[in-house]
């Protein structure tokens, strides 16, 4: 079983890595920035004026926590951070923006325990073409040494989205993520990002781990990782849709304090028999033993039968799907699934698990 870096060993990290302020970084773009830095009792407050698409490159970029960067647009709406070091990048003060900011550091870790708030948030350990990401339009990440990406304070997109992505990305239990749009994280070394359409984000590789333990809140929620992606947290809520996907032989798992929104898909089969479990076409019950999953009759719109009602044995517990408050209500020897859509959030104490061959539909 998979398991979270402990957030004492990256305060043990941190400490190591100083964190007293932001570090000397070179203006990439002459004339479409200024900037003026004031001294605070406790840190620096450096306030940028933005005048047209920016790039920053920083040979290390570490906040401190009682420090605050402020980008204030008045020409352009995108800034592009290139934290280039190879060690471990914190922002641990507070970054705020009325425009588009990104953060990028192929080469090396990057950890937030402040706040970030702007029109849209990315953060990555993976590389991306400046001119791409300003577009507007689709972009890719890719490349990278395998970089960490740890969130364990607050992210808020505030009219459109927050994308997390590197080979491995972590979400804390202190971590809060809010966005006006979606909410995208993706697990791996090649990725790319949409510009439109329901779903926006797709993965190419076979390694890649997403971990997500906080509270995220968005209408549209995308997890794509090419191993495993993990959830011990707050995924959604109401009528979000959450679509999470995994590469070839992933691995997807809600822990016994997950939740996640009743609108969901999940891309993969179950090895055991191949069967494609998909949420719009019926409901899997929840697991009824420690290694067993009934699964009732599926059948389509128009009455006619897609399986009938099974009960297949697994050396994990496993189910799909499923709203176990529901499903308890339901009497023992049910042999049909409604289809209906149930508003309520995945009870505490259910458990999914997917394992197998993703089916990326696009």
């Amino acid at each position: 079983m998979s398991h979270t870096p402990s957030p004492i060993s990256l305060l043990a990290l941190l400490l190591c890595s100083g964190g007293a302020g932001a570090q000397d970084f070179v203006l990439s773009t002459p004339g479409t920035a200024t900037w003026e830095t004031i001294a605070t009792p406790d840190g620096t407050q450096t306030v940028f004026t933005i005048n047209d698409n920016t790039v920053f490159d920083w040979d290390q970029m570490l906040l401190g926590a009682d420090s605050e960067l402020i980008f204030n647009f008045v020409g352009g709406d995108t800034v592009t951070h290139y934290l280039n070091g190879g060690g471990t990048h914190l922002i641990g003060g507070d970054v705020t923006a009325n425009g588009n900011l990104g953060f990028f550091a192929p080469n090396g870790n990057l950890i937030v325990t402040g706040s970030i708030t702007a029109d849209s948030v990315t953060l990555a350990t993976l590389d991306v073409d400046a001119a791409q990401f300003a577009g507007g339009g689709a972009f890719s990440l890719s490349g990278g040494a395998g970089g960490a990406l740890r969130i364990l304070g607050d992210l808020e997109a505030t009219t459109g989205d927050v994308l997390l992505a590197g080979e491995s990305v972590t979400v804390f239990s202190q971590a809060s993520i809010l966005a006006g749009g979606r909410v995208m994280m993706g697990g791996g070394n090649d990725l790319e990002v949409l510009a439109d359409g329901e779903r926006r984000l797709s993965q190419n590789s076979l390694s890649g781990v997403v971990f997500h333990s906080g509270q995220t809140r968005a209408s549209k929620i995308e997890v794509a990782a090419g191993a495993e992606v993990m959830n011990n947290g707050l995924l959604g809520e109401g009528s979000a849709k959450v679509f999470i996907e995994v590469g070839e032989s992933g691995r997807i798992s809600n822990q016994s304090q997950g939740m996640i929104a009743s609108e969901r898909v999940f891309d993969g089969e179950f090895d055991a028999a191949g069967t494609l479990i998909r949420p719009h076409e019926g409901d899997a019950s929840t697991v009824i033993a420690d290694a067993s999953l009934k699964i009732p009759a599926l059948k389509r719109p128009d009455g006619s039968a897609v399986s009938e009602r099974r009960r297949i044995t697994y050396s994990a517990p496993m189910s799909a799907s499923a709203d176990s408050i529901r499903d308890r209500k339901k009497p023992e020897n049910s042999t049909a699934s409604t289809g209906k859509r149930d508003s309520s959030l995945v009870s505490r104490s259910s458990f999914f698990g997917l394992r197998g061959g993703a089916k990326q539909k696009r």
